[in-house]
């Protein structure tokens, strides 16, 4: 409001004095009649975090016009001519599909993701970070995350997740490096520091865990915890289709996020219908990417359920703020990937329950109920390769118990039998 009233700088009290060569004084600038121009100074501790001051934009017209689209209406449509990035959008069964990104689209995301995650708490000043994402094969974990980090000028080192469960040259650069960030997985940052245990506790010197993709649990987050990491957030969240879409930051609970407002758009929409939910309400999370050239995202549901955070945040930042509470459809995030028990079971042509949990260990479990040859069902399961690769790099635990149909658990209240029960918290 300052601003649009026509003040031209702003400075701390008793700091009026002090600025920069050109800086605006007096109201006087050269071509003041073309442009403005207005400074801000602030003291190093006033608004940490902050990368900028502008206001979130204003909502897209004519939303409520188009109708929702689902990962299977994304992915019917093709990549426009603007498209030259792509990224596996899904296919974990069945051929891969695309998602597909101008440079603009990527890198126009990516800056405003390395504000997120400066608000998140990575400080380009002092950390040195490893990026344990995964690389390759279309994957885009692993690369987004370089860029972001290129973006805020970060001392890193790219060294992607293991193919296998050996951590030791992780382990080894991390202590050579003094590296003290981690980002990565919740599933691959627990397993680095359960198989280097020794190493990392002796060392003692990683002070930042930042995860992204998926909730870090209660088990997880204590056992890296006692290695002397003083902050271990989920700092980003977002999908592959539609980018970066929200940040965590110092004052946000687990599954809570700012959206990155420079670049999406968020509705919480009704679950028995396309209409806004109630404010605070439960609802499906639909998101629109802002001026995304290569390929449509509009009013894209992504399966995610949240809710509005009613309220501004301690941390001052303007952009509003949602909580993730379950999902909705056919996928199922679970160490590390997405999975579609539907169709894995329909492929296995038997009664199947799926029971998901936290191993003793902290990672995620899936114990399946199958009316059915255990070691048969096991062997055809692990044919799928990501499945087969997170088993294999222990990141996630498969447990397959004989067990006939009528002693599948049932729901507490209704009394039904569901395919899928996530039992994590």
């Amino acid at each position: 409001m300052l601003l649009a009233a026509g003040v031209s700088r702003v400075a701390p009290a008793g700091r009026m004095h002090d600025g920069y060569h050109g800086e605006p004084h007096d109201g006087v600038y050269a071509l003041q009649r073309l442009s403005r121009r207005v400074s801000v100074s602030l003291d190093a501790a006033a608004l940490p975090g902050h990368a900028h001051l502008d206001a979130p934009p204003a909502a897209p017209e004519g939303l409520a016009a188009l109708p929702v689209m689902d990962k299977a209406a994304f992915q019917s449509q093709a990549a426009s001519g603007k498209a030259q990035l792509f990224f596996r959008s899904g296919g974990s069964s069945g051929a891969p599909k695309l998602a597909g990104f101008s440079y603009r689209d990527y890198h126009r995301q990516m800056r405003a993701a390395a504000d997120g995650l400066l608000a998140a708490g990575l400080n380009p000043a002092t950390d040195r970070a490893m990026n344990l994402l995964y690389g390759g094969k279309l994957y885009g974990g692993m690369l987004s995350f370089f860029t972001i980090l290129d973006h805020m000028g970060v001392a890193q080192y790219p060294m992607g997740g293991p193919s296998d469960d050996d951590f030791a040259e992780i382990a080894h650069f991390i202590v050579e490096q003094q590296i003290n960030t981690l980002i990565g997985m919740p599933g691959t940052l627990h397993r680095l520091f359960e198989r280097e245990n020794k190493v990392l506790r002796r060392y003692g010197g990683v002070r930042k865990v930042f995860c992204g993709g998926e909730h870090i649990s209660d088990g997880q987050r204590a056992y890296i915890g006692s290695f002397g990491v003083e902050l271990i957030r989920s700092a980003m969240y977002g999908s592959v289709d539609a980018g970066p879409l929200g940040h965590a930051c110092p004052h946000c609970a687990d599954g809570e996020f700012h959206l990155l407002a420079e670049t999406q758009w968020l509705e919480v929409l009704d679950m028995d219908s396309d209409l806004p939910a109630a404010r605070g309400a439960v609802g499906r999370l639909v998101f629109t990417s802002r001026e995304r050239e290569a390929q449509r995202v509009e009013r894209y549901d992504l399966g995610d359920l949240g809710q509005w955070l009613d309220g501004g945040c301690a941390c001052g930042l303007a952009a509003p703020r949602f909580r993730l509470t379950g999902r909705h459809g056919a996928l199922l995030r679970v160490g590390t990937i997405f999975v579609n028990p539907a169709a894995l079971s329909e492929k296995i042509g038997l009664p199947m329950q799926w029971l998901v949990d936290h191993a003793d260990s902290g990672g995620d479990r899936i114990r399946l109920l199958a009316d059915g040859d255990p070691w048969a069902i096991r062997g055809r399961l692990l044919e799928e390769p990501m499945l087969n690769e997170v088993v294999g790099g222990g990141l996630l635990q498969l447990e397959v118990a004989a067990t006939p149909a009528a002693e599948f658990r049932r729901h507490p209240h209704s009394g039904k039998t569901p395919l899928v029960l996530d039992l994590r918290r």
